[in-house]
């Protein structure tokens, strides 16, 4: 995941409930935050964190096959800033 200027490599746990789909977010060096409300509509994304200072919001769209999400971030202050995130590659079973 990249946001503004800066690399994470943290990762996104979602799963289905109720009409759409919920899950967390475990940034590198941060807390694991819930995703509450995360919709996908044809190539659009949307998506809540709820965070101790506030919910973060993001709307984007897949890209490059699903294998990747683009769009803005807002946090709670209204800070505004550019985030992608792409899927890993699935590694090799081990043998």
């Amino acid at each position: 995941m990249r946001v503004g200027e800066r690399t994470s490599p943290g990762f996104f746990a979602l799963g289905p409930v109720e009409k759409g789909w919920a899950g967390s977010i475990t940034m590198y060096l941060t807390n694991t935050l819930a995703i509450r409300p995360f919709t996908v509509e044809g190539d659009s994304v949307r998506m809540v964190v709820a965070s101790r200072e506030g919910d973060v919001r993001f709307v984007g769209r897949l890209t490059d096959q699903g294998r990747s999400m683009e769009g803005i971030v807002e946090y709670h202050g209204g800070a505004r800033l550019p985030m992608t995130a792409t899927r890993r590659s699935i590694p090799a079973a081990p043998r």
